[in-house]
C-alpha cells in the first residue's frame, strides 16, 4: 500500500509541477546528451587509438653473418616469448625487394650490393602493446644470441599513451560537471514542489506518516524526471549518430548498452538529487 501510495504520489507530483518538471527534464536530456556524446567520442577515439596501437610492430635485425640454423633457433626462442603473437622473417633478399617497392629503385645498382640485414618483425598481443612492456620485451631480445639491434616507434607508442591519458582526465573531469548540473537542476526542482505541496505534508504529519514515507514520492519523482531525461537524450544521441554516419564518418561505434547506461544513469542522478533535496528541505517546512 505504501509502496503504490509513493508511485502514484510520485507521478502526480510529476505532472502537476509542469512547468518545472519540464525545465528539469529539459535540462537533464541536455546534459546526459552531452555526457552521452562525450561517451561516443571517447569509445570511438579509443578504439581509434587502439587500431593505432595495434600497428606498432617490433623489428629485430640480425647480426651479418649469422648461420640459417643459427637464424631459426633466434625464431624459435622469439615465439615461445609470452609478449610475441606471431613473427614474420624477413631475409636479405626480401629486404631488397621491399626497398624496390617502396622506392622504385633496385638497391643493388644503387651500391651494387645489399646493404640490408636479415630481420624479424615482432607482433605483439594485446597486453604487451605498452611502453614500459616493449621496453622490458625489447632489452630481453637485445640479451639474446644474435641480435644485433631491436628498434620500435617508441616516440608513437609513448605519444598514444599521452592521449589516452588525456582522454580519461577529460571524461571524468566533463563527467563529474556534468553531474553536478544534473544533481543542481533536480535538486532545485524537487524543492519547489515540496514547497508547492507544503500544506499536503503538514497533513500527512498530522495523522502520524513518517518522515520516510514523506520522502518516497518526491524520490519517485526525481527517478521519473531522470528517466525522461534519459530517454530524450538517448532519442537525440541515437539520430545524431545516424546523421554523422550518414555525412561524415561511416564507422562511427555505437552500441545499445550506451543508451540502456544513460538511462540509468539518468534514473540514478535523478534519484540521488531528489534524496539530497527531500532530505534538507523537508525537515524545514
Amino acid at each position: 500500500m505504501s509502496f503504490l501510495f509513493s508511485i502514484n504520489e510520485g507521478f502526480k507530483g510529476f505532472f502537476k509541477a509542469r512547468l518545472a518538471t519540464t525545465l528539469s527534464v529539459s535540462s537533464i536530456a541536455l546534459t546526459i546528451f552531452l555526457t552521452g556524446l562525450f561517451v561516443v567520442f571517447t569509445i570511438n577515439l579509443q578504439s581509434w587509438l587502439g587500431f593505432l596501437r595495434e600497428k606498432i610492430e617490433v623489428e629485430l635485425f640480425v647480426e651479418t653473418g649469422s648461420t640459417d640454423k643459427e637464424i631459426e633457433e633466434l625464431k624459435n626462442k622469439i615465439t615461445k616469448l609470452e609478449a610475441v603473437r606471431e613473427i614474420e622473417y624477413i631475409s636479405k633478399d626480401n629486404a631488397a625487394q621491399r626497398f624496390q617497392e617502396e622506392f622504385g629503385q633496385n638497391v643493388y645498382e644503387v651500391l651494387e650490393f645489399n646493404p640490408f640485414p636479415s630481420s624479424i618483425i615482432i607482433h605483439l598481443n594485446e597486453g604487451y602493446l605498452t611502453p614500459a612492456a616493449i621496453s622490458k620485451l625489447k632489452n630481453r631480445l637485445e640479451l639474446m644470441a644474435n641480435v644485433d639491434e631491436v628498434f620500435y616507434k617508441k616516440p608513437l607508442l609513448e605519444k598514444i599513451d599521452k592521449y589516452v591519458q588525456i582522454v580519461y582526465i577529460m571524461a571524468m573531469l566533463i563527467g563529474l560537471v556534468i553531474i553536478i548540473i544534473a544533481i543542481g537542476l533536480i535538486f532545485n526542482t524537487i524543492r519547489l514542489t515540496i514547497y508547492a505541496r507544503k500544506d499536503m505534508i503538514h497533513i500527512m504529519r498530522l495523522i502520524g506518516a513518517t518522515e520516510g514515507f514523506i520522502r518516497k514520492p518526491f524520490l519517485v519523482e526525481g527517478i521519473l524526471q531522470g528517466f525522461l531525461g534519459g530517454i530524450l537524450a538517448s532519442l537525440a544521441i541515437y539520430y545524431s549518430m545516424k546523421l554523422i554516419q550518414i555525412y561524415i564518418y561511416p564507422y562511427i561505434i555505437s552500441h545499445p548498452l550506451i543508451f540502456v547506461g544513460l538511462i540509468l544513469f539518468s534514473m540514478i542522478i535523478g534519484l540521488f538529487s531528489a534524496y539530497l533535496s527531500v532530505g534538507k528541505y523537508i525537515r524545514i517546512i
